[in-house]
């Protein structure tokens, strides 16, 4: 009998273990309902925030020459000969210091005339101061008249004033035999030579004056006019300690490169310099500049290296290209582009790029 109902139940058995089975294989194989649901992809976190204004330090490298916006052109004030040349290009000077010695055979035939002339007019001067008494004498014996004597007086009076002219150009033509500096500073030309013949006005040499003396330099940088008055140390090619100074002005002009010209001086610096010297340094720009700046991570580069940012406008947000400046370890400097009033996007910046344009992106290094 027991038998007979272990037969029965065997191969109900069975039955209930392969349904049950296939029912756990198909539950397994289809998600729930509430699992089934496409989720739409999670939103980037974004976040916005205003530019704000900063100065970045920035130290700028340039290369520069000492030149002179100070040139003092040397003349003689009579003709002559060249007959010695004191100073060679590059000597610095002192006010005063010989520079040319003149003689030579116009300037002998020059002193001789004077010479000559001086003799005329005191054998003439004689004879005229040897009539004025004869006519004085002789009107007071009313031998002669009164316009007899004027006249003898003016003629004395005109030989005076000759032998005085005669007296003021020899002792000019003397004092002018030797050319000299007429400003402290360094000879940079000589235009004459030994045994050249001159004139007045002719340029014998160019004299650097050295309150004029200053660095012409070449520096990179995007906005040159906001150099001047920037600290600058020059470097001492031989060695020492650096030196200081100032940026003086910003030139109009760039070179062929796109560098900026600019002229380095001050008080401190200027005794030292040398004329034509090659020397280099680094620049800082000055304190007080600022511009707008934000965080490196609200900027995005496309594949050309062109610079963006997002603002928010509304419930969008708007892909606008920036100028960027100087930069810092988390910020960079925003030369054009945004306003302060914008609201850009710092965080999510690359989400919001990568989504909008399905293309390779680089984030802002």
């Amino acid at each position: 009998m027991i038998r007979n109902v272990a037969n029965l139940l065997f191969p109900v058995v069975i039955i209930a273990l392969i349904v049950g089975v296939l029912s756990l294989s198909k539950s397994m194989r289809e998600p729930s309902s509430q699992s089934g649901r496409d989720e739409p992809p999670a939103r980037p976190t974004i976040e916005t925030t205003k530019p704000t204004h900063s100065q970045i330090p920035h130290t700028m490298t340039w290369f520069g020459r000492v030149e002179s916006s100070d040139i003092v052109r040397v003349h003689p004030q009579i003709a002559g000969t060249i007959t010695a040349v004191h100073a060679d290009p590059g000597a610095r000077l002192r006010k005063g210091d010989p520079l040319f010695s003149l003689g030579g055979p116009a300037y002998q035939n020059r002193l001789t005339e004077l010479d000559q002339s001086e003799s005329s007019v005191n054998a003439r001067l004689d004879i005229s101061r040897a009539r004025l008494d004869l006519m004085s004498k002789a009107y007071e014996n009313q031998l002669a008249t009164k316009d007899a004597v004027l006249a003898a007086r003016d003629t004395l009076a005109t030989l005076v004033a000759r032998k005085t002219e005669i007296l003021q150009a020899r002792r000019f033509l003397l004092a002018n035999r030797e050319v000299f500096a007429a400003a402290d500073g360094v000879l940079v030309e000589k235009d004459v030579a030994l045994g050249q013949l001159v004139s007045p006005g002719t340029t014998l040499g160019r004299i650097a004056h050295r309150s004029g003396f200053h660095i012409r330099a070449e520096v990179y940088a995007p906005r040159p006019e906001e150099l001047v008055g920037s600290d600058v140390t020059v470097f001492r090619s031989g060695g020492g300690e650096d030196l200081r100074g100032k940026v003086l002005r910003v030139l109009r002009q760039r070179t062929r490169l796109g560098a900026a010209l600019i002229w380095i001086g001050g008080p401190d610096l200027l005794p030292h310099l040398v004329l034509d010297e090659t020397v280099s340094g680094l620049l800082v720009r000055s304190a007080g500049v600022t511009h707008l700046a934000l965080p490196k991570s609200a900027v995005v580069r496309d594949a050309d290296e062109h610079t963006f940012v997002f603002i928010a406008r509304g419930s969008d947000y708007r892909l606008q290209e920036v100028s960027l400046g100087e930069s810092s370890k988390d910020t960079f400097e925003i030369l054009s582009g945004v306003s302060e009033d914008d609201d850009v996007v710092v965080t999510g910046a690359y989400e919001l790029y990568f989504r909008r344009f399905s293309q390779d992106y680089k984030v802002a290094d």
